[in-house]
């Protein structure tokens, strides 16, 4: 990397088997001996966020500045409560995923399937899977991304750029973190985290997607691990 130390060092999501406040003991000697500047967290929910936060000022420890999330029109599952709470505590938010694994760009409809070209069918993974077109859970998806592009067609807008734009509008968000594979596509898509949406788009966007709804749960990052059958069942 050519570099002495990282200027922001996130962790890429909470460890279950590990307690904070060991790994803010451990962050806190790499700040203090100058290797990192910052430290943040990916894919918390709340309330670890807050207890985190806690913990840094009981022990004094280095706190998070940041907290990197998923977030789009068709995943709006942090503003049910995680926003509050890095808002509360000063925290920037990055938010990954604004396109919906390309979803909001409007070139993956229902029905249809992917261009040989594009990165769902040359992928996998998880990106193959959020828009399949012969996927059942996607059809929701599908259906109110066509809504979307009729309302981004009124606003005199493309799809993408409405996209972009809700990201932005969120007052705990900080930026947007995008994937691109060509200079071209980057410079379209930073065009629409300038665009600043109405208050009448913004009310038609939440009809099609309420505050705080996610369509896909696969879209949230992770499945924690407190949801799995014998966490949550008294079994025998």
């Amino acid at each position: 990397m050519q570099t002495d130390y990282i200027d922001l060092y996130q962790l890429h999501q909470p460890d279950l088997h590990t307690d904070i406040e060991e790994s803010l003991d451990a962050l806190t000697d790499l700040v203090r001996e100058g290797k990192i500047r910052y430290i943040g967290t990916s894919n918390f929910q709340a309330w670890q966020v807050t207890e985190a936060q806690w913990t840094s000022e009981r022990k004094n420890t280095a706190r998070f500045v940041s907290e990197q999330a998923p977030y789009s029109i068709v995943n709006r599952s942090i503003e049910f409560d995680l926003l509050t709470a890095t808002a509360k505590y000063g925290m920037g938010v990055m938010v990954w995923s604004p396109l919906s694994g390309g979803l909001l760009t409007g070139k993956y409809r229902s029905g249809e399937a992917v261009a040989p070209d594009s990165r769902a069918a040359s992928s996998l993974g998880k990106l193959s899977t959020f828009v399949d077109p012969n996927r059942e859970e996607n059809r929701i998806k599908f259906e109110a991304v066509a809504k979307l592009q009729t309302l981004a067609n009124e606003a005199g807008l493309t799809l993408p750029h409405l996209a972009m734009a809700f990201t932005r509008t969120h007052s705990s968000v900080t930026s947007a973190i995008v994937g691109v594979r060509t200079i071209e596509q980057l410079r379209e898509t930073l065009k629409g985290s300038d665009i600043r949406l109405s208050t009448d788009i913004l009310d038609a966007i939440d009809a099609i997607v309420p505050p705080g709804v996610t369509l896909d749960a696969l879209e949230k990052g992770w499945t924690p691990d407190w949801l799995q059958a014998d966490k949550r069942r008294i079994l025998g």
